[in-house]
């Protein structure tokens, strides 16, 4: 709850110990908690993009950055420091990332380069290829399927909400 309405509980509390809220840390206070917790737990060094890139990619969940950081320091050679080219390799991406990644394919090499990216990012996360499978192509007299047919040229006619459209790959 955003505000706490306190009770019998915190006084019982208090006369033995300490209440103290308790907050998520915000970005800026995570990249500090990663360049301190690298060198204390895990005895390795950050570069600060690669803490950078990291929050970025994982969050401020502090759990699941330090698995990372403990996979990070595991996979660096002794003596050097965890590299944003590391971090690239390492980390997944985030499902906000993978947008920005498919848009900037299209935006830059056209639809065919958007879906191959797109079939890219879908056999990297192990999830169904099938995107759309609401009405086939031809109406409702059409034999139910997948919703998509190719032809013999590559190009293929795939169906969503019983609108039909072309692409060609």
């Amino acid at each position: 709850a955003a505000t706490w309405h306190r009770g019998k509980i915190d006084k019982a509390i208090e006369s033995v110990g300490l209440v103290h809220r308790v907050k998520p840390l915000g970005p800026a206070d995570t990249l500090r908690w990663v360049q301190g917790r690298v060198e204390k737990e895990h005895r390795a060094s950050i570069d600060r993009g690669a803490a950078e890139r990291l929050v970025r990619r994982v969050g401020c969940n502090l759990a699941r950055l330090d698995s990372e950081l403990a996979k990070l320091a595991a996979m660096t050679p002794e003596g050097r420091g965890i590299s944003t080219a590391l971090v690239d390799e390492a980390v997944p991406l985030s499902r906000e990332e993978k947008a920005w990644v498919i848009q900037d394919s299209i935006l830059s090499g056209g639809a065919g380069r958007g879906i191959a990216t797109l079939h890219e990012l879908l056999g990297v996360s192990r999830q169904s290829d099938v995107l759309a499978q609401a009405a086939p192509c031809g109406g409702a007299d059409a034999a139910v399927g997948s919703g998509s047919s190719a032809d013999s040229q590559g190009s293929q006619t795939v169906g969503s909400g019983g609108r039909c459209n072309t692409v060609s790959c």
